[in-house]
């Protein structure tokens, strides 16, 4: 017997591929309208004991049934799973799961579960809208988030304020986005601190926070480009000034007084939008930088290939060409690549190719020219003479 856990989905992610990823009993697969994620989907096996009982109500009554679901530990983490699988995915490309709108299914596999199963399916219907545009990621990088989004246990609670903050910030809830992203980076950096002067202290000592600032300067330029006027302040303010000012409009929203310094209205949202944007890049920046080392670790690398393994998802890729020396000299040379697919986009191959060239170099040589080959020896990428 199965149990299969389906939620409704929203994201600008267009999938080439799609097939199942499997982590510690539990199979995660992607229900997909055409390329576009419109679901996930998560199964896992239980055994009959796991059965739910049904009782019907009487015929005058409004209720039409009571459903009574067994303590199942595993159905208990799935919702925690997908949680942190979105929160994985809305880092790269937004991504919303509606979790009112989850559906669990009691799949039999046997005559005689199908004659003991009183109920098949359930769920708590959502309506749901799509998204306008897509990002298109390789489908290898999407089962590695996925995969690695079950061991991110620790960074749930902080990543899943990143989520909701960016959620907020679309809607444009930009007091609700603040305190979103100030809560991320309070649960990671400065846990339970109420003094401003030690929150500061503790931000300003963050090598990664320090590094976020990097990247929320060349944001506020980009969006500069577009409104000189808009973020002028933060312009002014070297990196210290600017996390002081951050942790100030904290301390400043906190409280709230009908008028003077503490006075504040909500629904001026619009006040604070450059400050929403500031902590928006911050938080998302720490977040990517996690995420980002879970997925390219060597260690965790190695596992998330075993597990595209026992799903028939690795395909072979040999690049095999001429190389040229230093001196001139021409020469065979052949390359082996594993990659996590069962059918390569272009962008996989693309990347494969910035690999040959990558090895080429560092053995200090260039390429003439060479051709990558499948399993089967079709010719799936060619390149001619480089010069």
């Amino acid at each position: 017997m199965k149990i299969r856990v389906s939620y409704k989905a929203k994201s600008i992610l267009h999938l080439v591929e799609n097939w199942p990823v499997q982590r510690d009993g539990y199979e995660v697969n992607f229900r997909l309208n055409g390329n576009n994620v419109v679901g996930i989907i998560v199964e896992f096996n239980v055994t009959e004991d796991d059965l739910p009982s049904v009782e019907y109500g009487e015929d005058n009554s409004s209720v039409a049934a009571h459903i009574s679901v067994p303590e199942i530990k595993k159905l208990e983490h799935v919702r925690p799973y997908v949680r942190r699988i979105q929160s994985f995915l809305d880092s790269m490309a937004p991504t919303e799961v509606d979790f009112k709108s989850e559906s669990i299914e009691w799949v039999p596999e046997t005559e005689k579960e199908r004659r003991d199963l009183k109920l098949h399916q359930f769920s708590l219907a959502s309506e749901g809208t799509r998204y306008d545009s897509q990002i298109e990621l390789t489908y290898d990088f999407i089962a590695a988030l996925t995969y690695h989004a079950y061991s991110a246990v620790p960074q749930e609670i902080s990543l899943s304020f990143v989520h909701n903050g960016n959620k907020d910030y679309d809607d444009g809830k930009y007091i609700s986005a603040f305190y979103n992203y100030f809560f991320s980076l309070e649960t990671q950096f400065f846990p339970g601190y109420s003094d401003p002067k030690k929150v500061k202290v503790k931000l300003k000592d963050s090598l990664k926070i320090r590094e976020a600032i990097k990247d929320l300067r060349e944001a506020l330029e980009v969006q500069r480009n577009h409104d000189r006027n808009q973020f002028a302040k933060f312009k002014k303010m070297n990196d210290d000034q600017l996390l002081e000012h951050l942790v100030d409009t904290r301390g400043h929203l906190h409280h709230h007084a009908p008028r003077g310094p503490a006075s504040w209205h909500p629904d001026e949202q619009d006040v604070y939008m450059e400050d929403a944007f500031a902590l928006k890049v911050l938080s998302a920046s720490v977040a990517n930088s996690f995420i980002l080392e879970s997925v390219y670790a060597t260690e965790k690398g190695k596992e998330f290939f075993q597990a595209c393994e026992a799903v028939g998802a690795i395909v072979c890729i040999t690049a095999r060409g001429i190389e040229v020396t230093l001196s001139g000299d021409e020469r065979d040379f052949e390359m082996r690549m594993r990659i996590p697919s069962k059918n390569p986009h272009p962008a996989l191959i693309e990347s494969l190719n910035n690999k040959v060239r990558e090895h080429l170099s560092k053995n200090k040589c260039t390429p003439r020219s060479y051709k990558m080959y499948s399993e089967n020896g079709d010719v799936v990428a060619e390149y001619n003479n480089f010069n």
